[in-house]
């Protein structure tokens, strides 16, 4: 009875908190744009006219594509120059908004320009920061943050024909082949090949309902492509005429959009190469997955438009031990898997009809990967993977700590500070979310009627 009356009380209340809170935000808002003036970068709001055209104009995956006021940012910015970044990121911190940074969008879920949270959120659009600078003579490039890749090729091949120290004629083929081909004893045997070929030679595989799509790049002649996959890779039966000799910058473009005479200006489309839902995965394999598996898995690929890309480690990387840094790109690995799930129906609920596949055929696929972890690419955004709610007490932890006591700088995967310092910049509040979310616990518990919305 006593926690019944005292949830009343708080649901009695719950409106004047609101009020009171929607009044503070206001002051803080405005208080957050006088800090602003100072430095006035160019600011959106959701009454700007221009604001849905850039808030979209990066939404590399359009799963998370919502009319919903809710989840968007309630101010976006946009700086012209660094100063304006500079101050952009101070006044934020100073005002304890939650602020996201987003340079190209292409997170797999979304988390530069989205939040999981209930919490109001700024957009720090980079943009217009874009600046490449190439330094031919020394060998080097400032590239700023706002630049996309195809941006930084298209520029080093306006300054010089070498990208890195490679021939001035590459080779690239694709070749497909179905299952009535052996594709799956050639993917079988692409597993054993590839990561140990010519360190100029690159051959990926891309998996797609039952065709596997070889697909290479070779820094040299045909003629000398030819011999070498002759040698190595004879059952994927290579022909001459499947090989095409280009610039390297051609390559580029070629792989980008997978057309052979394209212009090199197509890598300055920001568009993005994902225009659909999707939901991406990844894993990496450091033991060759047996023939009746790879069966198995194009088995799972008839139920789902599901692309899988298997790109082969070794060369270098093999040449790096695993103890000397923290990051994939070392000994010990065959290939990495990325999976990209279409999710073309729309609606919620299909939505998450195909997630929960591929969240099946994930756990399949626990059996052949990694193990001790499973290993992931951080890159492939995949919040499956986990939260950071919890700290686990690292050295990592400790260290941000340090150098951003107030968890600022803070997204859902990111590393927490293992001790919040208290009254640190940067801790934001969010009183009516947790108002919200606290009441809502307690009517739950005392069995009366929600009232707040589903939880």
């Amino acid at each position: 009875m006593a926690l019944q009356s005292l949830v009343l009380v708080l649901l009695l209340l719950f409106p004047i908190f609101i009020t009171l809170s929607i009044a503070s935000q206001n002051t803080t808002n405005e208080s957050f744009l006088h800090c602003l003036s100072h430095h006035p970068p160019p600011t959106y709001t959701p009454n700007t006219t221009s604001y849905n055209t850039l808030f979209h104009s990066t939404f590399h995956n359009l799963r998370f594509a919502t009319s919903d006021p809710a989840a968007e940012p309630i101010l976006i910015i946009a700086p012209a120059n660094e100063a304006q970044a500079q101050a952009s990121v101070a006044c934020a911190r100073a005002h304890q908004f939650n602020l996201r940074i987003r340079s190209g969008g292409h997170d797999y879920e979304g988390l530069s320009y989205r939040t999981l949270g209930d919490c109001p959120f700024v957009i720090l659009d980079l943009s217009n920061l874009r600046e490449i600078y190439v330094d031919v003579k020394n060998g080097f490039a400032w590239v700023q943050s706002g630049a996309i890749v195809g941006e930084l090729y298209y520029k080093i091949a306006q300054a010089s024909k070498t990208y890195v120290p490679v021939p001035p004629v590459v080779t690239v083929f694709t070749a497909n082949r179905t299952l009535e081909q052996r594709a799956t004893w050639l993917v079988h045997k692409w597993q054993t090949v590839a990561p140990h070929l010519d360190r100029r030679l690159f051959v990926r595989v891309l998996l797609s309902g039952s065709v596997a799509s070889f697909s290479s790049m070779f820094l040299g002649a045909r003629e000398e492509l030819m011999r070498i996959m002759d040698r190595r890779f004879p059952e994927l039966g290579l022909k001459a005429k499947d090989c095409v000799e280009m610039s390297w910058i051609e390559a580029a473009v070629y792989f980008a959009v997978n057309e052979i005479g394209r212009p090199a200006e197509v890598l300055l489309d920001r568009s993005g190469q994902f225009t659909y839902p999707f939901k991406g995965k990844s894993d990496f394999v450091r033991e060759p997955i047996p023939e009746k598996a790879v069966e198995a898995i194009f088995g799972w690929l008839k139920e789902e438009t599901l692309l899988m890309v298997m790109d082969p480690w070794g060369g270098r990387m093999d040449d790096v031990q695993e103890s000397e840094i923290p990051f994939p790109h070392r000994a010990g690995n065959l290939y990495n898997i990325l999976y990209v799930l279409m999710v073309g129906e729309s609606g919620r609920k299909a939505s998450k009809r195909h997630v929960e596949w591929l969240r099946r055929f994930y756990e399949y696929m626990g059996g052949y990967v990694s193990k001790g972890p499973r290993r992931a690419y951080l890159n492939y955004r995949d919040l499956d993977l986990g939260w950071n709610k919890e700290g686990n007490g690292t050295s990592f932890e400790e260290g941000e700590g340090v150098v951003d006591p107030g968890n600022f700088f803070r997204n859902e995967q990111s590393i927490p500070p293992l001790i919040v310092k208290v009254g640190a910049v940067g801790i934001t509040k969010c009183i009516d979310a947790q108002a919200k979310t606290i009441t809502t616990h307690m009517v739950k518990k005392s069995g009366l009627p929600l009232t707040l919305g589903d939880q």
